[in-house]
């Protein structure tokens, strides 16, 4: 018999889901005020965006060894992600409804992240930060915040990863 992955995230309870859809209205389906409302920066390894030709030797012509180190610069920056600050996954249910779950490891979510390729992209939010953060394809991924102010303690943590922040093209 085959043996069922392991969840990585929990319910919340009433309490915090009650509170981060407050915090993360903009969220929601019928929301008034979008996330497009928001700054957003990519998080990525790459310091400017690729040209097709960039694109296609980093990611076509990558060598096995080049995947292994581009593979570790992803886990160290997750880990960061879900280490440094308290952060839960919302998700949508049917009809729309937002819902929040928490990790129930960090190592958990760290390798749920990196299975991105695989697995639907996860959206987390990080509410010491009033911060959204969206995987994306092709080894970029979207941090969305209301305030830079509020959200500076994380992107210098983001730089010191030896990862980028680049402005939507």
């Amino acid at each position: 018999m085959q043996q069922q992955p392991q969840r990585t995230f929990r319910n919340v309870a009433p309490q915090t889901q009650q509170q981060l859809s407050m915090q993360f209205s903009l969220l929601a389906a019928r929301s008034e005020v979008s996330i497009d409302e928001w700054e957003t920066l990519a998080v990525t390894p790459f310091s400017h965006w690729l040209s097709q030709a960039e694109f296609n030797q980093q990611f076509t012509e990558r060598s096995a060894s080049e995947q292994a180190a581009m593979t570790q610069q992803w886990r160290e920056f997750y880990q960061l992600l879900v280490t440094s600050t308290p952060c839960y996954q919302a998700k949508y249910r049917r009809g729309g409804r937002l819902m929040f779950k928490a990790p129930k490891s960090s190592d958990l979510v760290v390798e749920r992240l990196l299975r991105s390729v695989t697995e639907p992209q996860l959206t987390l939010v990080l509410p010491e930060f009033n911060a959204v953060y969206e995987q994306g394809d092709d080894d970029t991924c979207w941090l969305h915040f209301a305030s830079l102010t509020t959200i500076e303690p994380l992107l210098a943590r983001i730089r010191q990863q030896d990862m980028h922040l680049l402005s939507p093209a």
